[in-house]
């Protein structure tokens, strides 16, 4: 709520700030407070007057108060960070290299939370704490000197939020907390916290208790977190895990974005000590979407992190989006949707490879894994290989009515596809009558849908394209439209929304068949899951996430 102690003085200075910035920078039209000490001290009315001191709570207190929010951000001496931007409005001052928080080592401003401090609460609307104006040009979060840290285990949160159109962005969050770095959650009233933007800019890094980034309850819609690091620091290569995920999406909320389309959206997930990069439960919860994003790397994409798995879909939570991530080297499986979780579309991710889409960063168990209840699921057009214990995994007889196709599967250990334990209604592959340099045919169910794929190993690397097969008797034939890619094919049936497995592979006439497929090497240091019947045991900890055995 409104502090009412705020000064009308205050007030009247940021008024003054606002018509100079409205002008000059019509992004960021508001008011612009600039925090100049890393002291956590309490809020005092003549804090962030121009001239004086400005800490962060006092600069949050004073948005708060403004109507339509303000833009919290700090400027930096020159001296210290090269690429500094110049402090702009009366009375300004930036951060220095004598402030009591500045770490010479790392070049950053450290502002450590007084024990048992309350976070800070973002309960008005429009706020906007953006450390990335200090610096021009910005390039990346390794451009990040603003710091904020909490030590003691007194901490629930660093930053609340429970209003609408926030941003925070821009700042470093290390330390210890009991639920997350940063809570976007209902407030007392029932308005949600609605379309506030987590990133771009943001690291979490060094929290030994806690998520990331938790976002919580039915009226927190339109959330968007966009262009952070998780466990990583520095450049971009340090692995600096959190505890426990990255981001926590729970109770209900819906329409919430992790990630997008652009390279400047892209959050790259590194590494957990027992979490996953971004973890979706519940069955209230809904339409949400991971897209764009890079997970079990760091940002270079080339070099492993360390995470149990990179997405988890769990306890029914419902109509799931995850479409063009990068998804490597995690522990157990890379995408994973467990129990009742309906109608989730997994679309264009790759699977167990590095950035360049090539070099093998396999995942400990399989790529994509669907056990024990998802139904209605779309897995389409994605690449999977080098996973060690297979590409893709349907198991349990609960697990129907989902959907594989064109995907590109390749170099996995344990198989290409495995759909156990009664999954998608036991449907059955294809069989193949025939077949040369020319076509391939035979008979599967009535009028099912079969795509065709060719492999160098035995798998389905190549997707040749797709017949439909007669109606009555369920023959079909199948030519390309010049040579097959490899001598090696394979098919697979789809009746409605339910897939099989891999038929059968066979060798075309006259082919030298292949040696036996290699089962990937775990990357130095990843224990992997080598059996299929041990990921279905997988011990929990913590939040439901999972470590390796």
């Amino acid at each position: 709520m409104v502090r009412t102690s705020r000064a009308l003085g205050a007030v009247a200075a940021l008024l003054v700030w606002q018509s100079v910035f409205a002008a000059t920078e019509p992004v960021h039209a508001q008011a612009r407070i600039y925090v100049n000490t890393t002291q956590d001290l309490p809020p005092d009315d003549s804090h962030c007057l121009p001239g004086k001191v400005c800490t962060l709570r006092a600069a949050v207190e004073k948005a708060e108060s403004f109507s339509g929010g303000a833009v919290i951000t700090a400027c930096y001496d020159p001296a210290v960070v090269a690429n500094a931007a110049p402090c702009r409005g009366p009375g300004a001052q930036p951060l220095k290299a004598d402030d009591p928080g500045y770490d010479s080592a790392t070049n950053k401003w450290v502002l450590r939370l007084r024990p048992a401090a309350l976070p800070f609460d973002l309960t008005e609307n429009g706020t906007t704490i953006d450390f990335r104006l200090g610096v021009d040009p910005w390039s990346s979060p390794a451009d990040a000197h603003f710091v904020v840290e909490a030590s003691g285990g007194t901490h629930q949160f660093a930053f609340k939020v429970e209003s609408h159109d926030n941003q925070i962005a821009g700042i470093e969050i290390r330390g210890e907390y009991a639920e997350s770095a940063i809570l976007l959650q209902d407030d007392f009233f029932g308005t949600g916290a609605v379309n506030n933007t987590i990133g771009p800019g943001n690291i979490f890094a060094d929290i030994s208790s806690g998520n990331g980034i938790k976002i919580k309850d039915a009226a927190s819609v339109g959330n968007k977190v966009i262009g952070n690091w998780c466990g990583i620091t520095g450049d971009g290569s340090t692995l600096a895990p959190v505890a426990e995920d990255c981001v926590f999406v729970l109770d209900d909320t819906a329409q919430n974005t992790i990630g997008g389309p652009t390279e400047a959206d892209r959050n790259v997930f590194a590494a957990s000590r027992l979490g996953v990069g971004v973890k979706i439960q519940g069955p209230g919860t809904r339409n949400i979407t991971v897209e764009g994003n890079w997970f079990g790397v760091d940002a270079t994409g080339e070099r492993s992190g360390d995470l149990r798995s990179g997405i988890l879909v769990v306890s029914g939570a419902f109509r799931t989006r995850i479409a063009d991530n990068l998804v490597a080297s995690s522990a157990n499986d890379g995408i994973v949707v467990f129990d009742a979780s309906g109608e989730t579309t997994i679309e264009g991710n790759a699977v167990g490879v590095a950035a360049d889409g090539t070099a093998c960063l396999g995942n400990g168990a399989h790529g994509i894994a669907l056990q024990h209840g998802p139904q209605d699921a779309v897995v389409k057009r994605n690449v999977v290989r080098c996973n060690r214990a297979g590409g893709i995994l349907i198991a349990g007889a609960s697990s129907r009515n989902n959907q594989l196709s064109e995907n590109r599967i390749s170099a996995n250990g344990g198989g290409a596809i495995n759909i156990v334990q009664g999954a998608n209604s036991n449907l059955r592959p294809p069989s193949i009558t025939s077949h040369d340099s020319l076509h391939i045919a035979g008979a599967t169910c009535a009028g099912c849908v079969v795509e065709v794929f060719s492999d160098p190993n035995g798998q389905a690397d190549h997707f040749e394209g797709r017949v439909v097969a007669d109606g009555t008797s369920g023959t079909w034939r199948f030519s390309p439209s010049g040579a097959f890619a490899h001598r090696t094919l394979t098919t697979t049936a789809t009746d409605g929304k339910t897939t099989s497995e891999l038929s059968a592979f066979v060798i075309q006439s006259g082919a030298t068949p292949t040696p036996a497929r290699p089962t990937p090497t775990p990357e130095p240091g990843k224990t992997g899951v080598p059996l299929f019947v041990s990921i279905l045991h997988l011990p929990w900890a913590g939040h439901g996430a999972w470590q390796a055995p």
